[in-house]
């Protein structure tokens, strides 16, 4: 089985506000399956594979998914202090 490296991006960089955010994995095809693990190689998703799909766009929508669903990287709210 052959691991091809993925980056998907969360977060559009803003200029000069944030950088923007990026997430790491990789993902493989195996017996009509879409496997994709984080940069730590630890298995986070799998999908079956539908005829005609294509296996990167379901394993970018994993990778995303997987990142967004914890809420530890999502945006603090700020509140305004009034002066």
């Amino acid at each position: 089985m052959t691991w091809t490296r993925l980056v998907a991006v969360t977060e559009r960089p803003i200029e000069g506000c944030s950088p923007g955010a990026v997430v790491e994995g990789s993902y493989a095809v195996e017996d009509g399956k879409v496997l994709v693990r984080n940069d730590r190689d630890k298995l986070i998703g799998s999908k079956t594979l539908p005829d005609g799909d294509n296996a990167r766009v379901i394993a970018l929508r994993i990778l995303r998914e997987s990142r967004s669903s914890s809420g530890f990287y999502r945006r603090l709210p700020v509140q305004r202090v009034p002066y």
